[in-house]
């Protein structure tokens, strides 16, 4: 049988409002009734309603996660990173996969809000750029990671890497390990990440003095 709010009044000899208030850490409410309270719901096993405190609260604690595929080690890495915070706090991840497709992007955008999520996180988004308004329009935090057109908006945020900045990083270290002759392996040619890495590679070259070889 479950337990609810009023067993533990009963148990501990309180009204539902004074464990209701407990329960949620209240200043309200004197320190050792707070903790007294809080000790015998967990000796009798509550678990709080996650639906009617959504109702009480107006929010889910739920992040919705939107990836191209799972199989891609660095999404597997963002989504680990994700999944770590969000239990720290609290959170659930609802987590949802567009298979690189724009259109299976929007429709896993749009079922993730209509579940009422607090925040949305969309990582490599390839279609970003086109629906930040609609984005805008839903009133809750909407960060992009990895996105090329890196624009943000009241609601919507952009974390990007600096790729430039890793291509001449990676470059200048060998170069100052006395390497001369750096070959560069480069992705599809009409890719942004790659292009700006190739970039730093190439300013680094220069800055040493080294010529680039196409």
């Amino acid at each position: 049988m479950r337990v609810s709010i009023k067993d533990i009044a009963k148990a501990a000899g309180v009204s539902h409002s004074t464990v209701s208030r407990a329960l949620s850490d209240s200043p309200l409410i004197k320190a050792e009734t707070k903790a007294r309270i809080q000790q015998l719901a967990q000796e009798m096993g509550y678990s709080p309603d996650a639906i009617a405190r959504s109702l009480v609260t107006q929010r889910t604690h739920t992040v919705g996660v939107v990836v191209t595929t799972i199989t891609d080690p660095f999404v597997a890495e963002v989504v680990q990173g994700i999944e770590d915070t969000a239990q720290q706090n609290d959170y659930s991840v609802i987590l949802a996969s567009s298979a690189s497709e724009p259109e299976r992007e929007l429709a896993a955008v749009e079922m993730l809000r209509a579940k009422r999520v607090d925040s949305l996180i969309v990582t490599s988004s390839r279609v970003g750029a086109l629906y930040l308004e609609h984005l805008e329009r839903f009133g809750v935090p909407v960060v992009l990671v990895n996105n090329h057109n890196r624009q943000s908006g009241r609601y919507t945020f952009s974390v990007s890497v600096d790729n430039q900045h890793g291509g001449h990083l990676a470059t200048a270290h060998l170069i100052q390990r006395g390497h001369r002759r750096i070959g560069y392996g480069s992705g599809p040619a009409d890719h942004s990440d790659d292009a700006e890495r190739l970039a730093g590679y190439r300013l680094a070259l220069d800055e040493s003095g080294i010529t680039f070889d196409s």
